[in-house]
């Protein structure tokens, strides 16, 4: 079809997608991408994916980082933690799973036993937390990557009467994570800012296509993190 101008796009894997969007942009469209990106998310070197306008995204490694480190200081700076991910081939959970394991190594008493990937079904995140709880009767943190991993673990934990003794940390604010938080079941949540993504898409689209402004090659909106000290707050 001859009436796109620009697509943004969310890439559910790193690599596969290339050529497809590739060939897009040949055509003629410039391309954006959202949320997720191609390749490394570097698209001022060299390389067969360096050819979107822009990455419009949160920080994910950086998230990864400041839930560990927030982890850890729940946890005095000593203990056992499992992480539950979702698929190995999307960029943004994978950066997320990288910063969570560079925050924990800053601990040298903080130990991660292990990771699973229950590629978004959460009966699967379930019943993989169920076993580290198993394997690891001492563990003391879970960290749940994205809405399915998260309240599968948060319902591994709670379904085994491990609340609180198993501090439950969580990326994305869904209604039932927040009313856990509130409750007490869950222990921390890193939201995103989804609507200022989507906002700052359109922004810089408009300016591309209207002013022909260059484009940052990475535009990053902020995120929050909930803890049950705030979350009542009415800035939360």
């Amino acid at each position: 079809r001859g009436d796109i101008d620009l697509l943004f796009t969310a890439p559910t894997s790193t690599e596969a997608l290339i050529p497809v969007l590739k060939e897009i942009y040949d055509s003629g469209i410039p391309v954006i991408t959202v949320d997720t990106y191609l390749g490394d998310g570097d698209y001022t070197k060299p390389s067969n994916y360096n050819f979107p306008l822009a990455y419009i995204g949160t920080d994910n490694f950086l998230g990864g980082q400041v839930v560990a480190g927030q982890l850890a200081l729940m946890l005095g700076g000593k203990g056992k933690v499992f992480l539950e991910n979702t698929n190995p081939d999307v960029s943004s959970v994978m950066g997320r799973e990288l910063g969570f394991r560079a925050g924990i190594k800053i601990f040298p008493d903080m130990e991660l036993v292990g990771v699973e990937y229950c590629l978004d079904v959460q009966e699967t995140a379930v019943a993989q937390v169920n076993a580290a709880l198993q394997k690891h009767p001492d563990l003391d943190g879970v960290f749940g990557v994205n809405v399915f991993s998260a309240q599968g673990a948060y319902q591994a934990v709670v379904t085994a009467g491990l609340e609180g003794a198993v501090k439950i940390a969580t990326w994305d604010a869904t209604e039932i994570l927040i009313e856990a938080l509130k409750r007490g079941e869950v222990d921390l949540i890193l939201a995103q800012m989804p609507a200022e993504m989507g906002a700052l898409c359109v922004e810089w689209g408009v300016k591309h296509l209207t002013e022909g402004a260059e484009i940052p090659r990475k535009v990053i909106p902020g995120f929050f993190v909930f803890t049950q000290e705030n979350v009542n707050d009415p800035e939360a």
